[in-house]
């Protein structure tokens, strides 16, 4: 069969020179032109990452640069993170690599036992990457405050994944979709199905839409759409519905995944603990696509005007004391 240049020098890269060695790679494993078998491999992934022995992420051959961020990083210790020089320029741009950019790789890397990276021929644990990104941000090499190019994004795309790993408590379907939809995927369906390992992880209902690829994703979007409500009976996924929709004919309570917007974070994360609504839920229902919902009238609203941040912080200067 035939393989990408970056498959084969990954298996170059693995192989062992007087042993056999057993890998599972998905590229080779699933045919992937075929829409029944990768609708039916969908759901055999979670058990697949979770059964391995090691996940191994390949991240490319070794350049001199990548050198560097590698020797800095295999060497970190909860002690010595802030001993000699930071190279955090080069982290950043290993954070930038098109591995960490991919939807599917969330969940081989949150149901993986034991994760490593692979550069070259030189191995490191995916926690030393955490610990040194960690430590960028915290000590200022990354933000508004340093030099240059800040590496937000990508360092904050990298810890999301260390956080999902490492949470606790579950994150509801609307957070898990909302969080990372700015991932790349070759079709839209995956924005949902490379998710599907990780319901169970995060004791999510079990009773999930089941993936078909033969659905187009307008339907797959609103049959998962249908479900958040349903399961969450919140109305929190409608936090996703602002911007631009790539079909406008789909029910604006559908979120559209398949296009990056800014996430908007609901106020119960930043005030946890605290709602208007005293923790009561939302009553609606969905009937020929159309989402209905109960309300309570208050007052109306004759007239609004915007103030601007600028004109608001001026008001409060020249009324300062």
């Amino acid at each position: 069969m035939t393989v990408s240049r970056n498959l084969y020098l990954a298996l170059r890269a693995l192989r062992h020179s007087t042993k056999p060695r057993t890998l599972w790679v998905d590229a080779i494993c699933i045919n992937q032109q075929s829409n029944r078998e990768r609708s039916r491999q969908v759901s055999l992934m979670r058990e697949i990452y979770g059964l391995v022995q090691k996940t191994i992420i390949w991240l490319g051959e070794e350049t001199g640069e990548s050198a560097r961020a590698v020797e800095w990083i295999s060497h970190l210790t909860s002690d010595n993170v802030a001993a000699g020089i930071v190279p955090w320029e080069t982290v950043v741009r290993l954070c930038r690599h098109s591995w960490f950019t991919r939807i599917w790789v969330v969940q081989e890397f949150v149901v993986g036992k034991i994760v490593e990276y692979l550069i070259g021929t030189k191995f490191f644990e995916v926690e030393k990457l955490e610990l040194a990104v960690r430590h960028l941000i915290d000590e200022g090499y990354i933000g508004f405050m340093s030099e240059g190019d800040f590496g937000i994004e990508e360092t904050t795309r990298v810890l999301k994944m260390f956080q999902l790993k490492d949470r606790r408590r579950p994150l509801i379907i609307s957070q898990l979709l909302a969080n990372f939809h700015k991932r790349g995927v070759s079709v839209p369906h995956d924005k949902i199905y490379a998710l599907l390992g990780l319901f169970t992880d995060l004791n999510l209902d079990a009773n999930l839409p089941t993936s078909n690829y033969d659905k187009s994703f307008r339907d797959v979007f609103i049959e998962w759409a249908m479900y958040s409500l349903l399961n969450e009976k919140s109305l929190g996924i409608l936090h996703s519905c602002e911007g631009p929709r790539s079909a406008p004919e789909r029910p604006s309570w559908v979120p559209d995944w398949s296009i990056a917007r800014t996430s908007v974070v609901s106020l119960r994360e930043v005030y946890p603990g605290r709602s208007a609504t005293r923790g009561t839920q939302s009553e609606f229902s969905i009937s020929g696509g159309k989402l209905t919902v109960a309300g309570v009238f208050i007052s109306s609203l004759e007239r609004f005007h915007f103030h601007s941040m600028k004109s608001i912080l001026d008001a409060a200067w020249n009324n300062f004391p």
